[in-house]
């Protein structure tokens, strides 16, 4: 509730900020003004989310490590399980992953 009415919030106020800056520029200058404008928008976008992604993800591994050892979960799979949560997949071994397309395939082939 409160993100979306930010988002309105922010909505309804960038607008005529943005309109009365750049009236009070000549007409000449207002397309650099303008683009001035949006290039720094963007840019604070993207520095705050990047900012904001690194904060989540550490506090994410340190946290999450932390409730692991409160568990007893061994330090190998402790580190498989915060691989698979920050990079939203397991990295599997090269061997196990081809022990596994064996595998797979062998079943096909038996099947058919």
């Amino acid at each position: 509730m409160d993100d979306g009415l930010a988002g309105i919030g922010f909505g309804i106020v960038i607008v005529p900020v943005n309109a009365s800056a750049l009236s009070s520029l000549p007409p000449a200058r207002s397309g650099m003004a303008s683009s001035a404008v949006n290039t720094s928008r963007e840019l604070g976008a993207v520095a705050g989310v990047a900012i904001l992604g690194s904060i989540v993800n550490g506090q994410l591994t340190v946290n999450l490590t932390a409730r692991l050892v409160q568990l007893g979960i061994p330090a190998s799979f402790r580190q498989l399980v915060i691989t698979a949560v920050t990079t939203a997949r397991p990295k599997p071994k090269r061997r196990d992953s081809v022990r596994r397309l064996k595998s797979s395939s062998r079943q096909r082939s038996t099947r058919s």
